[in-house]
């Protein structure tokens, strides 16, 4: 099957980056309080897959704080089996019937069918274990849809948007592939040369980078040893010179320093990967 622009899929907007926590409640709040998010739905509970949520707008797209209502269910089976972290993608298509048609006749296979609020993931077995989701469902209080999320902006470190979101993957040229096929991205390379081959893929607003460890020299290696890939961490845009007085206040710590980024400790963030870079 030939690509064409936009993929079969036709992306539209990020419909949401969903964050897997042992306390969905206390991560929005943190998101609110500390990186001045906007509240766009709170206190959802699904008892489908046994999931207590919120969704907030943090940067320029939305974020769901994903958390474990009954530990029997979906999201708690996911937790106990992954632990806290970068859940899933979901990006809003004009028309999922044809996206499904197409996903069959590819050989990807779809999970997680919702048919309320229509959506559905494709199956990681066919996608190099990265959870990638695909909905017609529009969010209320998407200021993208000339709506306005409740509150946000006076967070202790101001977000000006999402740089990324980063997933690591065994081989990067046939996840280059599926993007492209799904979803018309081409790749900008990041870096083709030492340890590890990087690349971007704009996909609707939100970039996707992708990360492939050549050898077991590259420090991203360990989080593939077991031949799956990962959704990884997301980063934030923000003003790194005054970013540290808001880290401070609000009690979370810098586990790494890199050259114009910081790696949050994932144990003062509900154990999401969070990196700052500036703006």
């Amino acid at each position: 099957m030939t690509s064409r622009p936009g993929g079969f899929s036709d992306p539209g907007n990020c419909h949401r980056i969903a964050l897997a926590v042992h306390d969905a409640a206390g991560a929005a709040e943190q998101w609110q309080r500390v990186f001045g998010a906007g509240v766009m739905l709170e206190g959802i509970r699904d008892d489908l897959d046994g999931s207590d949520m919120a969704i907030v707008w943090m940067g320029d797209v939305p974020f769901l704080a994903l958390g474990a209502a009954n530990p029997d269910g979906l999201v708690g089976r996911w937790l106990a089996k992954n632990g806290p972290g970068v859940q899933s993608l979901a990006w809003e298509v004009p028309d999922m019937w044809v996206a499904q048609n197409h996903l069959q006749q590819a050989g990807i296979g779809i999970t997680g069918v919702h048919i309320e609020g229509r959506h559905f993931f494709m199956h990681p077995r066919d996608t190099f274990g990265l959870m990638l989701e695909l909905t017609d469902d529009l969010l209320p209080g998407d200021p993208r849809n000339g709506l306005s999320p409740t509150g946000g902006g006076d967070g202790l470190v101001q977000v000006s948007g999402v740089a990324h979101v980063t997933a690591v993957v065994v081989d990067l040229e046939p996840v280059a592939a599926l993007l492209e096929q799904v979803f018309g991205a081409q790749p900008r390379p990041v870096t083709a040369k030492g340890p590890e081959a990087i690349a971007d893929f704009d996909i609707g607003d939100l970039t996707l980078r992708v990360v492939a460890p050549r050898n077991t020299s590259s420090p991203w290696h360990e989080i593939v040893a077991g031949g799956r890939g990962i959704l990884h961490s997301v980063t934030l845009a923000v003003d790194l010179a005054t970013a540290p007085a808001g880290l401070a206040a609000a009690g979370i710590a810098v586990a790494r320093e890199e050259p114009g980024s910081r790696w949050l400790d994932p144990a003062d963030t509900f154990g999401i990967r969070f990196q700052l870079v500036d703006t």
